[in-house]
Parts: C-alpha cells; structure tokens; sequence
C-alpha cells in the first residue's frame, strides 16, 4: 500500500513537472518564437559554447547582420526560455515535496530567491528570442534592449546552478539511509535538481560546476525520474 501511494505521488509531481514547463507564453511573445526542435540543433558554435554568451549575439553591433550568430542566438535563446521554464515546474515539485519539513528550508529558500526572478527571466528569454527571430526575418530591432533581455536570461541559467547546490546541499545534511524511504519525495527532488544543474553547467560550459555535478552521487536511484 505504502508503495502504490508512493508512486501515485511520484506520478503526480512529474506530471505537474510536464505540464508547468509548457503552461503559458510571456504577454507579446509569438507561440512560433519558442517553437522548434531544440535537440536538432548543433550543440557546438565556433566559440566552442553550447549556449553562448550575449557578447557573442546577434545584438552586438559586429555580428548583427551575421547570419550564422542570429542562428545561434536564436537556438542559444531557445534553450535559455525552456531551462527557465523547467525550473519554474521543477521549483513547484519541490514545494510539494519539501512542505513542512524544516530540515531543508534553508536550501528552499536558496531556491525561492531564483524563483522570484523567474518571471522577470522568463519574459526576458521570450522577448530576447522574439527579436532574434525579427532580426533575421529583416525587421528593425531594438538591439540595446535585447541585449539587455539576453542577458537577464543567462544569468538566469547559473543562478538556477547556485540556489540548486544550496538546495541539494540542504538535502544531503538531513537524508541518511536509515530515513531515506521515508523521505523519497525529497531524495527524488533533490535528485531532480542535481540534474537539472549539471545541464545547466554544461550549457553555460562552466569547468567548475562541470565537474562538480559530475561527481554527484543519486540519492533515489531507483525512483530517479531525472535519469528518465
């Protein structure tokens, strides 16, 4: 009984995961903007980054009309709006997970700190991708605000990798094997975060974070649905 109960609840955080990544589009934003196959893209660029900074856009002056940087700023700023749409699904479940357990509050809070800001990145990732598209498509773009977008949405991406590592540090002071059934929700969560900040690391091809996450062990390996 205890089981089933538990993968009711398992199913019920993953399927709130599903469905808050794709609710809603920032107001002005075009559904066709965040539209394509982000796993079609190239993953590399000739600045060997898989996302790529701003200083490399198409909303800086010397590549604006270089039409492989507006490619690679409109795939870097599609991946830049899902990441920031996931951690806002993913933020939830671990409210859900983590309710009235104070052992891991501390590294909620970190979490709730980037949450804050989420709209704010959300639009910004939207609105920057927008004038991507419009760029390409020949229009006239504001490039001094997109820019500005642009880079609200990146920073979003190694914030989302500060406040996950308090959290998952939170997580590991206060799981042991002797309590870990009984707090598999928030093993599973923590799990959920580590992964979600390791593609984070890579996509912002910070060496550091890299090889921190990579060292991370799974708490939940049986029920992991990160790894999924």
């Amino acid at each position: 009984m205890k089981k089933n109960t538990l993968l009711y609840c398992l199913v019920t955080l993953a399927i709130g995961y599903a469905l808050g990544a794709f609710l809603g589009l920032p107001c002005g934003v075009t559904p066709s903007a965040i539209s394509g196959d982000v796993n079609g893209l190239s993953a590399y660029n000739p600045y060997n980054e898989i996302i790529t900074s701003p200083d490399y856009m198409c909303f800086q002056k010397r590549y604006v009309h270089d039409k492989d940087a507006q490619e690679r700023t409109i795939a870097s700023l599609r991946i830049m709006y899902s990441r920031i749409a996931e951690f806002n699904s993913l933020y939830r479940m671990v409210c859900m997970s983590t309710a009235d357990n104070d052992n891991v509050q501390d590294g909620l809070e970190s979490l709730t700190d980037v949450a804050l800001h989420n709209s704010e990145s959300f639009d910004a990732a939207a609105q920057a991708l927008q004038a991507a598209i419009d760029l390409q498509n020949g229009a006239k773009v504001d490039l001094k605000k997109a820019l500005q977008n642009a880079k609200i949405a990146y920073a979003a991406i190694e914030s989302q990798i500060a406040g996950g590592k308090a959290f998952v540090a939170s997580v590991d002071r206060f799981i042991t094997p002797d309590n870990l059934l009984d707090n598999i929700m928030v093993a599973t969560t923590r799990d959920m975060v580590a992964s979600h900040c390791s593609v984070n690391a890579t996509l912002a091809q910070n060496d550091a974070e890299i090889d921190y996450w990579s060292s991370m062990s799974v708490l939940a390996p049986e029920v992991n649905m990160a790894s999924k």
